[in-house]
């Protein structure tokens, strides 16, 4: 990256912050895919589902988000079991083939991690063949995905996703929001939100820092306080991962946005998913 500061907002495969060397002018601002991973198997440990068939597309986030979801199930929950997978290029049109597969293993959870279009176009095939009847299913439902979906999508699934707005409870958001709105007709996805958080980061740095230079401003990110929309949080020291972490929900229909948002929320700290720096 040579001496270029960048803030990635959406791609958020892990090896960005962790490579050898590590990036350290890389700042992660959404969770790495490890943590997402990580935070789907916290929380699915205290069901009581224990067969799994994973289902995704076939990239580096995918995968890498489905290994750690792996990984820390075995380790929170050492009865559960792998029962198959089905991996597909992006925008592969035709799910026919992976539903059928699935639902052959008998499974008691699908595990996806298929995101926007691939995940809209799964969702209703899925839904036309009574998948969601037959099978508990849970898959990266963000606030893109869900507008355009609207009645399409099934309520009750398992959803989890990096920064919806209508979770955010904030002045700032509720504002940013609405003049999202007026501008475009949506509201503001996961990606715009972060978007913004990367800016907001990239903001304080500018306004802290003891000096534009390049060496200065990243002495400042390490460890830096900042104070996200989802909450107080920081920028970890040498990877410069942000604290956000991942919110998860049921879908439900909600007649304010005219799409399903999530209930039962809850949410998991970025500090309580990502690897110490030992690790790294």
């Amino acid at each position: 990256v040579g001496q270029a500061l960048v803030f990635a907002y959406q791609a958020n495969a892990e090896y960005m912050t962790t490579a050898k060397p590590p990036v350290s002018s890389l700042f992660q601002i959404g969770p790495s895919n490890f943590m997402e991973g990580k935070a789907q198997a916290v929380d699915l440990a205290r069901k009581d589902y224990i067969r799994y068939f994973l289902l995704g597309s076939e990239d580096d986030e995918s995968k890498g988000q489905a290994d750690a979801f792996k990984e820390w199930l075995k380790i929170l929950k050492p009865n559960v079991e792998f029962i198959g997978e089905s991996w597909l290029p992006m925008g592969a049109g035709d799910y026919t083939p992976s539903i059928e597969k699935a639902l052959a293993a008998k499974p008691d959870m699908v595990y996806a991690t298929l995101q926007g279009k691939d995940l809209a176009n799964f969702t209703r095939q899925a839904k036309a063949l009574g998948f969601f009847n037959k099978v508990a299913f849970t898959a990266p439902y963000d606030v893109g995905v869900l507008q355009e979906l609207k009645q399409d999508m099934v309520p009750g699934v398992r959803a989890y996703s990096r920064a919806p707005f209508f979770a955010l409870n904030t002045t700032s958001v509720k504002r940013f929001a609405e003049a999202y709105v007026n501008k475009t007709g949506l509201y503001p996805s996961d990606t715009a939100i972060l978007a913004l958080e990367a800016v907001r980061v990239w903001a304080q740095l500018l306004s802290t820092s003891a000096s534009l230079k390049w060496a200065d401003l990243l002495r400042q990110g390490d460890g830096m306080s900042f104070d996200f929309l989802a909450g107080p949080g920081f920028i970890k020291e040498n990877d410069h991962q942000s604290s956000l972490g991942s919110f998860i929900g049921e879908t439900k229909w909600d007649d304010k946005y005219g799409f399903m948002t999530f209930d039962n929320l809850r949410y998991i700290p970025g500090e309580d998913l990502w690897r110490s720096l030992e690790e790294i």
